[in-house]
């Protein structure tokens, strides 16, 4: 069980990341419309039954090089491109902690700065930051 969720939690990064990557597909390229239509090759039941049991719809693309494949249970969602909006901060908080530039129990210290939202106006640490998507924290981080 562990070992799904940990997978699912990967899918759902890759997820979050695809959008970033969308902006970037001139879709109207045709044989980049042409290939975000093909099926993906592998284990894509697996994954539409990963993001059914957890009660979401999404979609992930990779691209090798050659060929890019979508996975997920929302698969038309890849015919639009998205903004990243607040992926980069999922991102940056794993890259901080697998670079053990920050800990779990680090407390960001506010320092008494007005910010955009008055919930972010105080000390934090990286939970409560991801919890608040409290940009600043992201920002020190990054």
């Amino acid at each position: 069980m562990q070992q799904r969720l940990f997978y699912f939690g990967c899918l759902l990064l890759l997820t979050q990341l695809s959008a970033c990557h969308m902006n970037m597909i001139q879709t109207s390229n045709q044989s980049v419309q042409k290939a975000l239509l093909q099926a993906p090759s592998e284990r894509p039941e697996e994954i539409k039954a990963l993001f059914n049991s957890a009660h979401t719809s999404a979609v992930f693309i990779t691209y090798d090089g050659q060929q890019f494949n979508r996975y997920g249970n929302a698969l038309a969602r890849a015919q639009n491109a998205y903004i990243p909006a607040s992926t980069f901060k999922m991102l940056n908080a794993l890259i901080g902690l697998q670079h053990h530039k920050v800990s779990t129990s680090e407390v960001f210290k506010w320092k008494g700065e007005k910010r955009s939202f008055a919930a972010w106006e105080k000390d934090l640490n990286l939970a409560q930051a991801m919890q608040l998507s409290a940009v600043p924290v992201y920002q020190e981080l990054a």
